[in-house]
């Protein structure tokens, strides 16, 4: 199996770990697959449990606090992440695996069509500038 099909056929919140799991077996695949196997059964926890890797998912009341911070923040995410209550990086991982292209899509269509139509959809508050940003 080649690399490409290995961290394709990972789940996007499993990606960080297999790719750190690829290089603590020298990028062999099948010993990478083997240690994700085998710390399924060590941990008697299924590796694809989202709170083994990132962390809880963010609850409903979060998941609130986090549309209405983003609809007064935009992408700040600092700013959005100190109104959940939590941590920026949680506010991402929610963004793009539930808000970007899971089940609230349909308001990220939505917010997206905003930010475009305002001219800031790529916008970045540090250095004051428009252009495609880097994460």
């Amino acid at each position: 199996e080649s690399i490409d099909q290995y961290m394709n056929s990972l789940k996007p919140f499993q990606k960080a770990h297999g790719m750190m799991t690829l290089h603590q077996s020298n990028y062999k695949v099948s010993d990478a697959e083997q240690k994700l196997e085998n710390e399924k059964e060590t941990t008697n926890a299924m590796i694809q449990d989202h709170a083994l890797l990132e962390g809880e998912p963010l609850t409903q009341t979060e998941r609130v606090a986090l549309n209405e911070a983003i609809d007064e923040h935009d992408k700040q995410w600092p700013k959005i992440a100190k109104a959940v209550g939590t941590t920026p990086c949680r506010c991402l991982i929610h963004y793009y695996s539930r808000y970007k292209w899971g089940d609230e899509r349909e308001r990220y269509l939505e917010k997206k069509n905003q930010w475009e139509l305002s001219g800031h959809s790529d916008y970045c508050e540090v250095c004051d500038d428009g252009g495609d940003l880097i994460l």
